[in-house]
Order: C-alpha cells, then structure tokens, then sequence
C-alpha cells in the first residue's frame, strides 16, 4: 500500500461506524448510573498485583460501558 492511499483510508476509519450505522458514542442507560472510585481502590474490591509488587485497580470496567472501555489506577513500587 502506498502511503498517500494509507493516509486517505485512516482519515475514513473514524466516520466508518456512522456509515455502518453504530452509534454506540452515548446511550441513554449509561447516563442513569453514576459512581466514584476513591484513589487506591478498585471497582470491584479485587486488585490484580503483578510485576513484582505493581498493584493494579480497575476504575471503569468493559462491563460499564459494554465493552466499550477499561481504565485502571496503578500503585508502583519506587525504584
């Protein structure tokens, strides 16, 4: 692929979901529910540690916004 072809594809790939007809953007069942993660908790109550000690905390998970997004807060361990 040449890249004037490239760069004319990527600037389509953002409005392709509205020519296919996914509107996903905002939904009215997201806008009802609301909640607050405090700073070094999780969503759930279950933080994943790896990487020697490296804590993990799920913020907003697939299952809030399904399976659009995932964010998480990490705690590392000073060097």
């Amino acid at each position: 692929m040449n890249r004037a072809h490239f760069l004319k594809l990527s600037l389509l790939v953002p409005f392709s979901a509205n020519l296919l007809g996914e509107r996903r953007l905002l939904r009215a069942d997201r806008l009802k529910k609301g909640f607050n993660v405090g700073n070094g908790k999780d969503r759930f109550d279950k933080s994943i540690s790896l990487l020697e000690g490296d804590t993990f905390y799920t913020k907003i998970s697939s299952k809030d916004t399904n399976g659009d997004l995932y964010a998480f807060g990490e705690k590392a361990l000073a060097a």
